[in-house]
């Protein structure tokens, strides 16, 4: 699995009461990319999310046309912890309190054109973690005393069958979060909801796996609005059924049956470009900016 990734949001703007969606070059008299430029400069100061043990800050702002990237710090507050210096294998105990959040930096890339509607996010994210939530409640909280509303909502392909059969199926991963509670004794004690059961089907180096009817089906069925939830496979019951495909150079993972039904993704594996043990924010911004080229292209 990827420590890194990339996911794509769609971003609209409506006034509070209205489903009209706003032209962002022109929301309240200015351009939109303005508001948010002043909002996201307003978290240079760190800020503690109300009702939350979250916390967000910026670290940096960058404008280029209708686009606007940066990185920001997020973290989370609220627990003890020891530290093991990996050198000396000694523990520090308790070197992290309740009252410290753990920060780490994520990117974002947001291209809203002033003649349209409609624009995207590609935001980063580490080992499941990522900022789309926090900042989706932040820039609404700041927007309401304006009657604004921003939506931020996960897209997918619309050519999802062409897509995985024009890449190469690299490999399923098929996760389930619930299984029989003998085996759950096993490996774990006292927090059952910290394990999970995958499947993983990988094809050989150079190889492929062949998307069968059946396979379509599987997929077809995630993409409707299944109140249960589950997608079975052989008489067996997943939550999720992760799609890895491999274009050239590029990766990109295909997520099914968890909430929202249908995520996109592209992993970040090859070439990294490190700093502190993340990636750089030029490395970042130029994938960004390629996954997004791809999106917009795919999109007319």
């Amino acid at each position: 699995m990827s420590r890194f990734s990339l996911a794509p949001y769609a971003v609209r703007v409506r006034e509070t009461g209205s489903r009209k969606r706003e032209k962002f070059g022109n929301i309240k008299g200015k351009n939109f990319l303005e508001t948010l430029e002043s909002l996201l400069d307003s978290l240079r100061s760190t800020k503690l999310l109300k009702d939350s043990i979250r916390t967000l800050s910026l670290d940096e702002l960058h404008r280029d046309g209708s686009q606007l990237s940066g990185i920001v710090r997020s973290g989370e507050c609220g627990i003890d912890a020891d530290f093991v210096d990996t050198e000396t294998m000694l523990t520090h105990k308790k070197m992290r309190r309740q009252k410290h959040s753990e920060v780490y930096p994520f990117f974002f890339l947001f291209d809203l054109p002033a003649n349209e509607d409609y624009g995207y996010a590609i935001l980063q994210e580490y080992r499941g973690r990522g900022i789309k939530s926090v900042l989706h409640v932040l820039l609404a909280e700041l927007l309401k005393p304006m009657n604004l509303v921003i939506s931020v909502k996960p897209i997918f392909s619309p050519k999802l069958f062409e897509q995985l059969e024009r890449s190469r199926l690299v490999k399923l991963r098929f996760i389930r979060r619930i299984f029989p509670k003998d085996i759950a004794d096993l490996v774990h004690v006292d927090k059952p909801e910290e394990i999970v059961e995958e499947r993983v089907i990988r094809a050989m180096p150079g190889g492929r796996l062949w998307i069968t009817e059946g396979f379509k089906r599987l997929l077809g069925g995630a993409l409707s609005d299944k109140s249960e939830g589950y997608y079975t496979i052989q008489n067996e019951e997943y939550h999720t059924v992760k799609a890895e495909t491999r274009t050239g150079d590029d990766t990109k993972t295909l997520t099914f049956g968890s909430t929202p039904k249908l995520r996109e993704s592209m992993p970040l594996k090859r070439n990294l470009i490190l700093k502190g043990g993340f990636p750089t924010y030029n490395y970042l911004l130029g994938r960004a900016k390629r996954y997004l080229s791809d999106i917009v292209a795919e999109a007319r």
